[in-house]
């Protein structure tokens, strides 16, 4: 691991213990993967029984609730629920396992799902938020401009800040 990522785990980790507020630190610790992974957008997902309907969707046994959606100019991205690629988070929340695609548009995958298709994604890294075995979450970044843009030392990274 490079100085620059243990850098940021250093700021990530001051990030979380300077606020109580979970909003501003989620935005933050966003903002900082945003950053680091070269990502156009992130969100923050957990899987939750009762979500509020607005920041959530909802897959034929689970629901993920939207805590965290953030844009490259570290702004509040609006809509959130509608913006991702359900079938990503719903396999990597199922499966506790992380998904890295450079080309989602050209990846066997991925290329047949609907959301992949419309929304133009094409660099697309999805990784579980677990505690021991449990999963409780994701972290989905992606980039709808780039392909090639996420790395195995991002999904290692990500997997770690998770």
């Amino acid at each position: 691991m490079t100085s620059d990522r243990f850098n940021l785990l250093y700021r990530l980790s001051q990030r979380m213990t300077s606020s109580l507020n979970l909003d501003e630190v989620l935005n933050g610790v966003m903002d900082e993967v945003i950053a680091v992974t070269r990502a156009e957008r992130g969100f923050i997902m957990l899987l939750s029984e009762h979500p509020p309907a607005e920041k959530t969707f909802v897959d034929s046994r689970t629901s993920f609730e939207i805590h965290t959606a953030r844009g490259i100019d570290r702004s509040t991205i609006e809509g959130p629920a509608f913006q991702v690629s359900r079938g990503v988070v719903e396999q990597v929340a199922r499966e506790g396992e992380p998904i890295l695609t450079s080309d989602a548009q050209k990846d066997d995958r991925l290329s047949a799902r609907e959301s992949v298709v419309l929304k133009g994604l094409h660099a697309i890294l999805c990784v579980p938020l677990k505690t021991k075995q449990k999963t409780l979450g994701v972290i989905y970044v992606d980039n709808r401009v780039k392909s090639g843009v996420f790395t195995q030392a991002d999904m290692e990274l990500l997997s770690t800040i998770a």
